[in-house]
């Protein structure tokens, strides 16, 4: 009688962790990809005050909105993130708007050589 009590609780617990494996991984959320967007519109949104951080890996622009969305962009191969977006129209204020990370760096550079200090 105690070793048939034993198996149906073990027939239960694997019963259990089977039904929550398999609940896992049919209601598993897919992580969406970032949304592609064009360099203008990285820069239309940098300046109605959308994006929060952008990061710099390689040629691509890693960019994470206000509201957390993540974003991706490419960017010239051979120019400088910062110089890109510059030529876009983006001032040194606006990029330094968008957190830390590679393009804030670089445009605390582009601020400086845009507004230079007066001796």
């Amino acid at each position: 009688m105690e070793k048939n009590l034993y198996k149906s609780i073990l027939r239960a617990a694997v019963i259990l962790v089977s039904l929550a494996l398999l609940f896992s991984v049919i209601y598993q959320a897919p992580k969406a990809e970032p949304e592609r967007v064009s360099l203008s519109e990285v820069v239309r949104q940098v300046q109605d005050g959308q994006i929060s951080r952008i990061e710099v890996s390689g040629n691509n622009l890693n960019i994470t909105r206000v509201d957390g969305k993540e974003l991706i962009s490419q960017k010239e191969e051979g120019i400088g993130a910062t110089e890109t977006l510059a030529n876009l129209g983006l001032t040194g204020e606006e990029l330094g708007a968008v957190g830390p990370g590679d393009v804030v760096r670089q445009a605390q550079y582009l601020d400086a050589v845009e507004h230079p200090p007066h001796r």
